[in-house]
């Protein structure tokens, strides 16, 4: 994504747009995110809010300041809450000249229909495991283990992989795993504790309900295919938690992730949806 960047914000060498040069000004700009016809929106919180995309049509009505074209980026635009969607559908509907809108996506069935038959469609395979990790480690300078434990949780996508380390997922990662197997020896008021708890942190929400999902996939994964793992750093304890439940625990509990990830998307009161949850998992 950054050479095709860099070729729409005009490289200065003489190589061609395709490949950039990587040291000149504009190519250092982009690298360190201060480009200013580069414009990123990304949620905030659960949501890519109203506010942010009028920043963006305000932005789009005028001319680049130094390149051929404004390049915007919405990155997870399935999050786009109901008015944001209907904001970016009247920009769509008249786009402004010199002005590309790169909107990413696990679905185009997660958009507004109005809004995917506006767009022109590409789809990216997700990078092999071994290549995301070899990435990580040369442009982040992490060791191997730690890289192929992110690219496996990052499921091919560079973006998701860098937020996780950003997030510094493996340290929350580890607390989370540890209350959520508590859960199934705690008593009832400690279980709505653990909802409360989740509740509290909105902003994290979704990525902890990731990673627990990512955990009890892991769990029932294990006994046959330890090879395939996520959390392949962590042997002992999913040696252990693996042979403490059975698939039907693990089933339901994947499914009660997986419907309160839902429930919360469609705008359900967040405390009570994961309520129920933590009753469901840990009543199979």
């Amino acid at each position: 994504m950054s050479t095709f960047l860099d070729s729409q914000c005009r490289c200065e060498s003489e190589r061609d747009a395709a490949a950039p040069c990587g040291t000149c000004s504009a190519c250092r700009k982009i690298r360190s995110g201060v480009h200013p016809d580069i414009i990123q929106i990304r949620p905030t919180g659960a949501f890519i809010r109203i506010d942010q995309i009028r920043d963006l049509v305000h932005a789009a009505s005028m001319k680049p300041y130094e390149a051929r074209y404004r390049v915007a980026m919405l990155h997870e635009a399935q999050q786009m809450n109901p008015e944001a969607g209907n904001a970016l559908l009247k920009l769509l509907e008249e786009p402004p000249d010199r002005t590309l809108i790169l909107l990413t996506a696990p679905q185009t069935s997660e958009l507004l229909p109005t809004i995917v038959s506006r767009c022109q469609h590409i789809r990216f395979r997700p990078l092999a495991r071994e290549r995301l990790a070899s990435v990580l480690i040369e442009t982040r300078q992490i060791d191997d283990d730690q890289a192929a434990v992110l690219a496996a949780a990052a499921d091919g996508s560079l973006d998701r992989a860098v937020a996780l380390i950003e997030s510094r997922w493996q340290e929350r990662r580890d607390g989370w795993i540890d209350a959520f197997e508590a859960l199934f020896s705690a008593s009832a008021s400690e279980k709505l504790a653990f909802a409360e708890m989740l509740a509290a942190d909105r902003k994290s929400l979704d990525e902890v309900i990731g990673l627990l999902k990512i955990w009890v996939r892991d769990l029932a994964v294990y006994p046959h295919r330890p090879d395939l793992v996520v959390n392949r750093d962590l042997p002992e304890r999913l040696q252990r938690a693996a042979r403490r439940h059975s698939p039907v625990r693990l089933a339901a509990a994947l499914a009660a992730l997986e419907r309160v990830q839902r429930h919360i998307a469609a705008n359900a009161n967040p405390r009570l949806a994961l309520e129920a949850m933590t009753l469901e998992v840990t009543d199979a």
